[in-house]
């Protein structure tokens, strides 16, 4: 049975798991929630030796609050993000969001 790995805990979810997610975010939507993803990427990894090393993606072409959605499937692994460049806030109740875990 194929599953899906939650990068940031490495819980493994199975196959209703993971349309109780696209559920959860089809009900944000309708709810009016202010989450539009600028790209959407997806990985395989078949087992702890398939890894993509460190590396920066050039998101400055997609604006300053650049949004990314990632899903990882197969082996269970860390997903970490640190911040590059100049901190940008929106104001008193705005900032940037170094990570993200669901």
């Amino acid at each position: 049975q194929e599953s899906v790995a939650l990068a940031s805990r490495g819980q493994r979810l199975d196959s209703s798991s993971a349309e109780w997610l696209v559920r959860y975010a089809q009900e944000g939507s309708v709810k009016g929630w202010r989450w539009e993803p600028n790209y959407a990427v997806a990985n395989f990894y078949a087992d702890q030796d398939n890894f993509l090393g460190a590396h920066s993606d050039p998101v400055q072409s997609i604006g300053p609050w650049a949004i990314v959605a990632s899903v990882t499937f197969g082996a269970a692994r860390q997903f970490r993000m640190k911040p590059v460049g100049a901190v940008r806030n929106a104001g008193p109740e705005g900032g940037r969001v170094t990570s993200f875990s669901i």
